[in-house]
């Protein structure tokens, strides 16, 4: 089909070129055509092919599996997976799943979902080799140099000689032990930590320095490794159309369009790894082995023993540093934080611990709306990428938000705003979101915005929840239930945004210069917190304030897209005081009771370059949100906010302003 497709494209050119009349283009291209079509015919009414039975065979024993009657014609039933791939398909196979199996066609690809126990061990060891190999993709074949690493070769000896590769000379013991003594001496300093730094650490000095030591860093090679892997991550992770229609992979146009810059970043790849080869090879034969041996030293040693040619080599040793360091800070962070309510509140055993929210906009879910309150999320931008395209009119991003991802993690429903009349009963076990959009760590904050639960009121209302929640439990279970649940809270963006500087008038900029400003926000913040563990909070997570100076907004106000120098100079004044008053409260009341989140620089990363910050992890029909607009559309209100989202791009700075 394709040497005719070249042919007929041949005779087009010729004719084209010699009779440019209409009547000559009509000709021409009934030529191309009728041959496509008599072949279509022919496919369709010929005597099938052993290849058309066997699909046939293979689409008849796919119509037995369930599967969601909502399928659309070509994209089938990509429509029904969301931002969070993981929740929808888990949605799904709830309500369309039998025996733990469920059928999606996504795109033209028929893809199996496994939902339970039972299931899971059928494909994973029962029948292990089935399953074992990936599908085709000509991105990774030609990044991983014929896709001969560990995790997209097909299954068979060369797959086996890799893995044994891997687990035995690079995943040894000696070397888990080694990133499990870092962590641990860490762990007992007892202090709050910049967990981004923590994983960036991770990523590069440990995995890098085992894959291919000291060199790693000479010459800007981490830096090299670095943008080389988020390259590798937004070909592999990002919505690959010929991922979902293989048959586009045959166009040859198509085809040259997925791999030009997948031959780019191989060239690259190429380049630094032959260097990194060659300079091992070159070493003395004393010194490659050892203490001081790396992951290359060990390839070449055994090149010969395993037949592994040297893009046996550098395929693993790419794979290697890809897998290792390509998910973003932002994005491990989050997962982290999700991870901290589920490892300090709950074991395996235990049922879901309940979550209480405190705070403004970034972790509002819908209090406002109960309130004569000008800070509403119910106007666009917010909510432009949920599935009705509107605003939700309680969140203010475009996507969930922190309070909803932990639920997710916790296996809790979301917790329901406290005015919510919906709160009463069994819901009081899961929690409470006391949060409202605009408030700040001092009360005279945001008055602009009229009616708002202030920290006074969010704290009386706290008390008022443990009254009704006694009702139903009992003194004494509602005490542990406090006790045990993970608390979330986020104060301190409005006090300078909208409280001391964007202000037409503020007395607080006349009262206080901003450093005596930031040690009265802490004293009083410190004064909430001592608040809150006196209430029952025993486990607290406080986040610090982003790049406030550097929001979409305010860069769109600044001449020249400059981030305002003011404002981030309030949040890096901020950041370091609350963190050490977390580590004077833990030291009071014992160590991992307030643990910090200092976001600043992932929300900094996310604003400046969304793509690398968040990554491109593997979605299904979606990614990583762009970037809230630096200038609104006409008619909508001001992108102002930094990034609290795991798939999207918020709206929203601890308030709307418009």
């Amino acid at each position: 089909m394709s040497q005719l497709q070249h042919g007929l494209h041949e005779l087009l050119l010729l004719l084209q070129a010699r009779s440019p009349s209409p009547q000559a283009a009509l000709v021409v291209s009934l030529l191309l055509v009728c041959p496509l079509l008599v072949l279509l015919v022919a496919r369709r009414f010929g005597t099938p092919s052993t290849a058309t039975v066997t699909a046939r065979a293979r689409e008849d024993q796919l119509s037995k599996l369930p599967s969601p009657p909502s399928r659309l014609p070509i994209i089938g039933h990509l429509h029904l997976v969301g931002p969070l791939p993981h929740v929808s398909l888990r949605d799904l196979a709830a309500e369309h799943g039998r025996d733990g199996l469920m059928l999606l066609r996504l795109g033209a690809v028929p893809t199996l979902i496994v939902s339970s126990p039972s299931a899971a061990q059928a494909v994973l060891r029962t029948h292990d080799q089935v399953f074992a190999s990936r599908a085709y993709s000509p991105v990774t074949d030609i990044l991983f140099y014929g896709s001969t690493d560990v995790a997209f070769c097909p299954y068979g000896e060369h797959w086996r000689q890799v893995k044994k590769i891997a687990t035995t000379h690079l995943l040894t013991n000696k070397k888990v032990r080694l990133v499990v003594a870092k962590i641990r001496e860490a762990a007992t300093t007892g202090i709050a930590m910049d967990m981004s730094d923590l994983l960036n650490a991770f990523a590069n000095d440990i995995v890098c320095h085992a894959v291919a030591g000291k060199s790693f860093r000479k010459q800007g090679h981490n830096k090299l490794f670095r943008e080389l892997v988020e390259a590798n991550s937004s070909l592999i992770g990002g919505f690959n159309l010929e991922d979902y229609f293989p048959v586009l992979v045959k166009l040859d146009f198509i085809k040259r369009m997925v791999c030009a810059k997948a031959r780019k970043v191989n060239k690259m790849w190429d380049k630094l790894l032959n260097s990194l080869i060659d300079e091992h090879a070159r070493r003395p034969a004393s010194e490659q082995g050892g203490e001081e041996s790396d992951f290359i030293d060990v390839l070449l040693s055994i090149q010969q023993e395993y037949n592994l040619t040297r893009d046996h080599i550098k395929a693993q040793l790419e794979f290697t540093v890809t897998m290792a360091n390509s998910s973003s800070p932002g994005c491990v962070l989050l997962a982290a934080t999700m991870a901290l309510g589920v490892v300090l509140l709950a074991s395996p055993a235990e049922s879901a611990r309940a979550f209480f929210v405190f705070g403004d906009s970034l972790v509002h879910n819908g209090d406002n709306n109960y309130l004569m309150s000008m800070a509403r999320a119910d106007s666009p931008p917010y909510g432009i990428d949920y599935p009705m395209h509107q605003p939700t009119g309680r969140r203010f991003s475009n996507g969930l938000n922190i309070p909803d991802i932990i639920s997710e993690h916790l296996g809790a429903e979301p917790t329901l705003p406290y005015l919510s009349p919906e709160l009463h009963g069994e819901k009081l076990l899961v929690g409470a979101n006391f949060a409202s959009a605009g408030v700040g760590i001092l009360n005279d904050t945001g008055i602009q915005f009229m009616e708002m639960v202030r920290m006074s009121r969010q704290l009386q209302y706290f008390h008022e929840y443990q009254g009704k929640l006694r009702a139903v439990v009992g003194a004494s279970q509602a005490t542990q239930i406090v006790n045990r649940a993970l608390v979330l809270i986020t104060l301190g963006g409005n006090d300078f945004v909208n409280n001391y500087f964007f202000m037409p008038f503020s007395l607080r900029s006349l009262q206080f210069s901003l450093p005596n400003y930031v040690r009265y926000l802490i004293s009083e913040y410190k004064k909430i917190l001592v608040r809150l563990y006196d209430m029952g909070a025993r486990r607290v997570l406080v986040t610090g304030t982003g790049p406030l100076g550097c929001t979409p907004a305010q860069l769109a106000r600044s001449r020249g897209g400059k981030c305002d120098a003011d404002p981030m100079r309030a949040a890096e004044l901020f950041n370091p005081q609350l963190t050490r008053v977390l580590e004077e409260l833990n030291a009071r009341y014992g160590d991992g009771t307030f643990i910090a989140a200092n976001t600043f620089r992932i929300h900094f990363d996310f604003i400046t370059d969304p793509r690398r910050a968040v990554g491109r992890g593997r979605t299904t029909g979606s990614g990583c949100a762009p970037r809230c607009p630096a200038s609104a559309p006409s008619g909508t209100s001001t992108c102002s906010g930094t990034p609290t989202t795991q798939l999207s791009a918020p709206t929203g700075s601890s308030s709307a302003s418009s």
